[in-house]
């Protein structure tokens, strides 16, 4: 979504692509201070890190949820005026409040 290649994030963080990967793939363990740099780097709260372990979605019914949140964000970075991201936010955070459910037509019209 930071438009970062893995390179990028292990060079910013002070090691190797290899290292990273194997970070990423529990190959081997990552310290909490190195932890703490990557979610620094990433703009990100330490907790994204552990959305396995507490999330009530299964990791097959997360991997859509995540495709569509990285398609969403790219095409947000790609609107270049603020007054329409501003816009795009409020939307979201309503159709968040409201369950994503839609608001129920007047059945009078």
């Amino acid at each position: 979504m930071l438009g970062l290649s893995q390179d990028d994030l292990a060079q910013r963080i002070g090691i190797t692509y290899q290292q990273l990967h194997k970070y990423e793939n529990a190959v081997n363990r990552i310290s909490a201070s190195r932890l703490f740099l990557c979610a620094q780097e990433l703009n990100a709260p330490i907790d994204y890190f552990f959305d396995d372990l507490a999330g009530p979605l299964a990791a097959e019914e997360r991997r859509p949820r995540h495709r569509r949140s990285l398609s969403f964000s790219r095409a947000f970075n790609e609107i270049s005026e603020a007054h329409l991201q501003r816009a795009l936010v409020e939307l979201a955070k309503v159709l968040a409040e409201s369950g994503g459910e839609s608001p129920q037509q007047d059945k009078t019209s």
